[in-house]
């Protein structure tokens, strides 16, 4: 009973500290928004053209996302963008969940998990398009990796291997990957680039549902930044943020915020029920071995049946006699010699 009631504060305590965290989730989601925000921008691509080699039909939408339906076998989906933008150096993917898919995430498969095993690229003039260069990565950094998908896997030059980047079990969120170019990509008169995200990985429809494709043309390092959605989020101003503009965002950082996280898991850890007592449980395996029942000894179970068998012959004598006259003929030699 003292366990209990020292259990019970816990959970109270845990809860508490869970809601007055949860109660100023507005401002740590604004400081989110400054901390992560950074001087690069980046320009979302509507591609000219695109093909699924797996038969998918991929369609774009009006925020120049595009959403990938039927087939979800293994294979590449080919986008190639006409821009005019210079010295091109970063590229941006970001996953979306969609509501229209079957496991609400941005994935194919039914918990919205997908997995990338490689990110390849070219380009071309505009004017030449047969002239295409390979653009080369430096680095992928991801907001969020599954265990052994990290996002270096991207640009492994593998694209049939069983590796790459996947999101799961943090399916029904954005997610977002930057690759930065060892060099600028960099055509007069616009650039042609074709962009072929390659998925092989074994692990039944685990395909791209719906993505977005941005590129970015800062000097210097290309960092992880923010997805468009929360690009738009850090320009409310400080009236207009409360818990309902900001959703999207506070349904990421409910999942991804470290502080948020060990809140939630200190609830978690005091409503775990207590261990039983050792001694009870000692006593009850105690119990259960008494309740198994001994075997009678062999010897006892031959007693007794012949002592049913003596019942049997002294309840009926003249059967015995009869029995006992019977055997002595059959085993007389005069018997066996005639019969």
């Amino acid at each position: 009973a003292k366990l209990e009631a020292e259990r019970q504060q816990k959970i109270a305590a845990s809860e508490e500290a869970l809601k007055q965290f949860e109660a100023g989730s507005v401002q740590v989601a604004s400081k989110w928004l400054v901390d992560q925000t950074s001087s690069v921008t980046w320009f979302p691509a509507a591609p000219q053209s695109m093909n699924a080699s797996n038969g998918a039909s991929l369609v774009q939408l009006a925020d120049r996302s595009i959403r990938a339906s039927g087939k979800a076998d293994k294979g590449t989906y080919t986008l190639t963008f006409r821009t005019p933008l210079r010295k091109i150096r970063g590229l941006r993917l970001e996953t979306l969940p969609d509501e229209t898919i079957k496991g609400g995430g941005a994935g194919l498969s039914p918990n919205g998990n997908f997995v990338i095993t490689e990110i390849e690229a070219d380009a071309a003039p505009v004017a030449m398009p047969n002239e295409k260069q390979k653009v080369a990565f430096a680095s992928a950094k991801a907001d969020f990796s599954q265990a052994s998908f990290a996002p270096e896997q991207l640009i492994d030059g593998q694209a049939k291997d069983q590796q790459g980047w996947a999101v799961h079990p943090k399916t029904g969120l954005v997610h977002w990957v930057t690759l930065q170019t060892k060099d600028p990509i960099d055509v007069e008169g616009g650039a042609l680039v074709t962009i072929r995200i390659q998925q092989f990985h074994n692990a039944e429809d685990h395909r791209l549902g719906r993505f977005r494709i941005s590129f970015a043309i800062d000097e210097g390092e290309i960092g992880l930044g923010i997805p468009e959605e929360f690009a738009a989020l850090a320009s409310l101003p400080e009236e207009a943020r409360n818990a309902e503009s900001l959703k999207s965002l506070l349904s990421y950082l409910k999942v991804s915020d470290k502080q948020w996280q060990d809140l939630q898991s200190a609830v978690a850890t005091a409503q775990q029920p207590l261990p039983e007592d050792t001694q009870l449980v000692a006593l009850r395996e105690q119990i259960k071995a008494l309740e198994v029942l001994t075997s009678d000894d062999r010897k006892l179970v031959q007693l007794r049946t012949d002592f049913e068998a003596s019942k049997q012959q002294i309840a009926h004598r003249r059967l015995t006699l009869a029995q006992d006259l019977t055997w002595a003929l059959i085993n007389s030699p005069a018997f066996l010699f005639n019969h």
